[in-house]
């Protein structure tokens, strides 16, 4: 008993977190609360709770990891004051010859900036396309949803993997490098799965050379990021902040930075990337975070369905990636740090879940946008997130630890 004991309570923690997310806590203050129960479940005091609190939040991953957030929301903001959102619309048109990559490309690329229910602002734009092939309701939200998350396994400038590369103390790139397969399995299997029932239709705005020429005008302070951090290998910190400083330049006089500072300095933000570095530290100091491997071994439970299974749970409850990673990651943290392998399939298995859940903002706004049921969603969509999820799987398996 006494061994399932820390099991249990660590559970029960879990367990009041997820409930406290589905009746719509904010996410901070649920990880800050878990944080501070799971601390008393496992024999520390109120006082001690609150140094190591102080502690985690003030060390310099945690700072730095709250200022990439915030240089990375503030460019956001930058772009879509200064019309870049626009000129992505206009750019894709132009690049493709054939109206379904188009289409496919609007989500993609509005993708490549990340935003809460970022597939509302793609919908719209791909309604014209999606008129001349006679898309049904379902297939518009499908092509929409799924092309709008392609990137979540590889890019830079998603929260997730900005926390996640924190986490198990890597650099960003380290990830991307390992996980850019997986984004690509994605167009892969979006086309097999999507584009390819779409009829093919020329479309008559095509001059690459404009498009992409727009695309680099309206991209290019995210090329900055992948310049200096990616491939200068610049700390992600450093990069975004001169991305933002160059995205500023040419707008300096004419850009709202009350609004900007606003959306991207959001005490929400703040206690979300702080709470999550708070019930990491909590998790070690407490040794709280040793209480699921040992569970696994005790039942002779091969560590991989531990890793898949709890940000999994996570993330079809909840919807959200960074949730996913900032609740359930630190409780495998032994499991996936310095396991490739491991991390991989903590990362897939917590994204699939995400992709699947019923409370998903960009699929419940995109079915809703379009009209379509989401039974009718589910039905098309299941396919596709299990097929990726599977040949993932052998991926992540089979050839993570040979990096």
């Amino acid at each position: 008993m006494e061994h399932i004991m820390p099991f249990i309570k660590l559970l029960t923690v879990f367990g009041f977190m997820i409930l406290l997310l589905r009746i719509k806590v904010d996410i901070g203050i649920v990880i800050l609360g878990g944080a501070f129960a799971l601390g008393l479940l496992f024999g520390m005091n109120f006082l001690n709770l609150l140094k190591v609190s102080a502690r985690a939040s003030i060390e310099f991953a945690s700072i730095r990891l709250l200022l990439i957030v915030i240089f990375l929301r503030l460019l956001s903001g930058i772009m879509a004051q200064t019309g870049a959102l626009k000129r992505i619309e206009l750019a894709s048109r132009m690049i493709f010859r054939d109206i379904k990559w188009g289409l496919a490309a609007i989500p993609a690329l509005i993708g490549l900036m990340p935003m809460p229910a970022g597939a509302l602002v793609s919908a719209p734009m791909i309604e014209p396309m999606a008129d001349r092939l006679n898309l049904s309701k379902t297939d518009r939200t499908l092509v929409n949803y799924w092309f709008r998350h392609i990137w979540e396994y590889s890019w830079p400038l998603y929260q997730g993997l900005i926390i996640a590369a924190a986490m198990i103390s890597s650099p960003v790139r380290a990830i991307i490098v390992r996980q850019l397969p997986l984004s690509l399995l994605m167009v892969f299997i979006g086309y097999f799965f999507i584009l390819k029932r779409f009829k093919s239709e020329q479309t008559s705005e095509f001059n690459l050379k404009t498009g992409l020429k727009e695309l680099t005008i309206a991209t290019y302070p995210i090329l900055v990021i992948l310049a200096l951090s990616i491939i200068g290998k610049l700390d992600l910190l450093y990069g975004s902040l001169i991305a933002v400083l160059s995205a500023i330049l040419p707008y300096f006089k004419s850009l709202d930075y009350k609004k900007l500072l606003k959306r991207g300095v959001s005490l929400k933000i703040v206690v979300l990337i702080l709470s999550v570095m708070i019930f990491k530290k909590v998790l070690q100091v407490s040794g709280a975070i040793g209480t699921l491997p040992r569970m696994v071994a005790m039942l002779n439970l091969p560590n991989i369905v531990a890793v898949a299974a709890t940000p999994f749970v996570v993330g079809i409850l909840t919807g959200i990636s960074f949730a996913y990673v900032g609740i359930s990651f630190p409780l495998i943290l032994t499991m996936i740090t310095g396991d490739w392998a491991n991390f991989m399939v903590a990362y897939l298995a917590g994204f699939t879940g995400v992709l699947l859940s019923p409370v998903h903002l960009c699929l419940v706004l995109s079915a809703d946008y379009y009209g379509a049921s989401l039974k009718d969603v589910y039905n098309k969509l299941v396919w596709p997130v299990t097929v990726t999820f599977v040949i993932g799987l052998i991926y992540a398996v089979f050839f993570g630890r040979f990096f």
